[in-house]
C-alpha cells in the first residue's frame, strides 16, 4: 500500500497586512531608524563581558609570567 502526499501552496489577501507592511517600508526609505530589538542590547552586554573578561585574562597572564 503506497501513501501519497500532497502539498499545497496556499496565498492569503490580507489588505490590511499589506497595507501595513507598504507602510513599514515606506517608513524605512524615509530614513526613520527601525526600533532596536532588545537582543542587539543583549548581545552588545556579552560582547562587552567577553572583552572585560580576556582583559583581565591577560592581564594576569602578564603577572604570572
Amino acid at each position: 500500500m503506497s501513501e501519497e502526499v500532497t502539498y499545497a501552496t496556499l496565498t492569503f489577501q490580507d489588505s490590511a497586512g499589506a497595507r501595513n507592511n507598504r507602510d513599514g517600508n515606506n517608513l524605512r526609505k524615509r530614513g526613520h531608524p527601525a526600533p532596536s530589538p532588545i537582543w542587539r542590547h543583549a548581545a552588545l552586554g556579552l560582547v562587552t563581558l567577553c572583552l572585560m573578561l580576556l582583559i583581565g585574562l591577560v592581564t594576569l597572564g602578564m603577572m604570572y609570567i
